[in-house]
């Protein structure tokens, strides 16, 4: 059988995020209602070849977004059928796969040449596997035993970046051109941060607790000036990250506290004589996110400031956005997505004025693992600063740069 997101909110901004997790509640609950179902069907003593296909399918090209892969189940035996050179893949595909009641074995199949060995074990948790060629078929199989148990320093991430939001942490460079602004013109900006899992648990019925670290800087430098002055950083850091993934991979949530200070450049501050701000702030952020179908995900959320700096810096932001996905079109060995995001956020301190990032280009990933991806992007955006110096401050800008996610 072979299977492929403290005071009123005005009007609009309340109605959005409103709408976005009414439409992620409903969903998820009758998906969950629909998950029950399923799981109580995996209690029993024997598991049947087409549930566990069903789920592994789906985990296949949603949260591993794995092409071209054959999927074949046979007395909980899972065979996938690659095409490419999966090496570096495998620890994944056996992390995602193995959570599955029922499955006994998990066989990789590579229509190629690899170099066959005896037991290997590789990966940071030295987990065996067996590589076995059979040169007659020109093939390569390679038998992974299901995995159950925490995993420490993991790869991947279970809470998907969110492409046009501004304070996402990942590596980036961009070239800004602000409107109609007195102070700056043609900007640089670039920020250098990732998330860092630590380590995850799967439970009953697939779901998936990790926790985990991020860290960021974000700068801008006035390209106007005799030395391309740096003129503001944020510093970055959040712990505990906590995410979540159902296992269908179609849903997921982060809860973050976090950390964030801002300091102008010493070269901008004396050609300037510009006024610092002590701006720095401990924060709790929620963010929930849905997949509807391959292509469209949606999201929404909020966050609390806790401690603050200067004191009368109001606490409340509503979040919320979606991000459109293209298909993968081959170009070997990467493949090429076209990608349109926008993010929203209503801060309290900006009464609720929406802060609008939109980004769109393309994305460059490696064909057998697209969350390792580069992104060519174009960007707009309208509303209060994301710099922290001059958060109290109303700015317009188009831009275009590479963002990298590993």
């Amino acid at each position: 059988m072979k299977i492929s997101i403290r005071k009123k909110l005005a009007g609009l901004s309340l109605s959005a995020a409103i709408v976005i997790i009414a439409a992620i509640s409903p969903v998820s609950s009758a998906i969950a209602a629909e998950g029950k179902k399923a799981v109580s069907a995996a209690e029993d003593k024997t598991v049947s070849d087409e549930f566990i296909a069903g789920y592994a399918t789906a985990i296949i090209h949603r949260e591993l977004q794995l092409q071209n892969v054959d999927l074949e189940v046979e007395d909980g035996v899972i065979t996938l059928e690659f095409r490419y050179h999966i090496k570096q893949t495998r620890e994944r595909i056996k992390a995602a796969l193995s959570r599955l009641k029922g499955v006994k074995k998990i066989v990789i199949v590579v229509l190629g040449e690899e170099k066959p060995g005896e037991t290997q074990k590789t990966g940071p948790d030295k987990i065996p596997i067996t590589v076995k060629a059979d040169r007659d078929a020109g093939q390569v199989r390679v038998e992974i035993p299901p995995d159950r148990e925490w995993k420490y320093l993991p790869e991947g991430d279970l809470f998907q970046p969110l492409t046009a939001d501004p304070r996402w942490p990942h590596f980036s460079a961009t070239y800004q051109n602000y409107v109609g602004n007195k102070n700056f013109e043609n900007i640089g900006a670039v920020s250098f941060g990732e998330t860092i899992p630590l380590a995850r648990k799967y439970f009953g019925g697939g779901k998936q607790l990790q926790i985990g670290l991020d860290a960021a800087v974000f700068a801008i430098f006035d390209l106007d000036a005799d030395s391309q002055d740096l003129v503001n950083a944020d510093y970055w850091i959040s712990f505990p990250s906590i995410s979540y993934r159902n296992r269908w991979g179609d849903f997921s949530a982060l809860l973050r506290f976090y950390h964030q200070s801002s300091h102008l450049g010493d070269e901008f501050i004396l050609r300037s004589a510009a006024n610092r701000v002590n701006l720095s702030y401990e924060a709790v952020n929620l963010l929930l996110s849905k997949n509807i179908g391959e292509m469209l995900r949606i999201y929404g959320g909020a966050e609390y400031i806790l401690h603050k700096d200067p004191s009368d810096l109001e606490e409340w932001t509503v979040q919320y956005g979606a991000e459109f996905l293209g298909p993968a079109w081959n170009w070997n060995p990467l493949s090429v997505r076209f990608i349109a995001a926008v993010d929203v956020k209503n801060q309290e301190e900006g009464d609720w004025d929406p802060n609008i990032s939109v980004r769109s280009g393309f994305q460059l990933e490696k064909t057998e693992f697209p969350n390792q991806n580069v992104k060519i992007l174009g960007e707009y955006f309208k509303g209060r600063s994301p710099n922290g110096q001059f958060y109290d401050r109303t700015i317009e800008f188009w831009g275009v740069g590479i963002h990298s996610y590993f």
